[in-house]
């Protein structure tokens, strides 16, 4: 028996995503990052950017608030606080059951060598999202490109919250700390 003690054997690593070159390999795929999409895909961009940031889809975000505002000509307090809240903190929460919108924003910039650049088809999306899994792509370079590819993103995030916080009483805001 031998005292050497057996090294344990490297596994695989995370790869970085190539942004700097435009072009990257995943599942015996190619993949190119381009600046130009079809309607089809831009209609689906909006949707995509509504998610990401604020885990919500246009149409959802549009009802709740919609709601909280009807419950507040009631003069119900309590009922709009909590869909406000809910509203705030589902820009932090990941969409359950479904691939985090970053990555299927990222799928309609990023086109495989046999995709139809002319049409959006989600399950071939997914697919794209499958080969950058197997690969073993770092995610938080998806989360940067989706974040250059929404304009103006970042800046309109921060005065929105800025904004949103500032029209809270010291009650509300309060109430929000509490139920953390």
């Amino acid at each position: 028996m031998s005292d050497k003690k057996e090294q344990p054997k490297k596994g695989k690593e995370t790869k970085r995503l190539p942004l700097k070159e435009g072009k990257f390999s995943g599942n015996g795929h190619t993949f190119t990052i381009v600046d130009t999409m079809c309607i089809a895909r831009w209609t689906q961009l909006e949707n995509f950017q509504d998610l990401l940031g604020w885990g919500r889809s246009f149409d959802d975000l549009f009802r709740q608030l919609h709601k909280a505002y009807e419950l507040m000509d009631e003069g119900k307090q309590n009922e709009p606080r909590i869909i406000i809240h809910n509203i705030l903190t589902g820009m932090k929460q990941k969409l359950e059951q479904r691939y985090h919108p970053a990555l299927m924003l990222c799928t309609l910039f990023i086109i495989r060598e046999d995709e139809d650049q002319t049409i959006y088809n989600e399950e071939f999306m997914k697919e794209k999202i499958k080969d950058w899994t197997i690969e073993g792509y770092d995610i938080n370079d998806f989360f940067q490109l989706a974040w250059t590819l929404v304009p103006g993103f970042i800046k309109h995030y921060q005065d929105d919250m800025a904004d949103t916080l500032n029209q809270l009483t010291p009650e509300q805001l309060e109430a929000l700390s509490k139920e953390k």
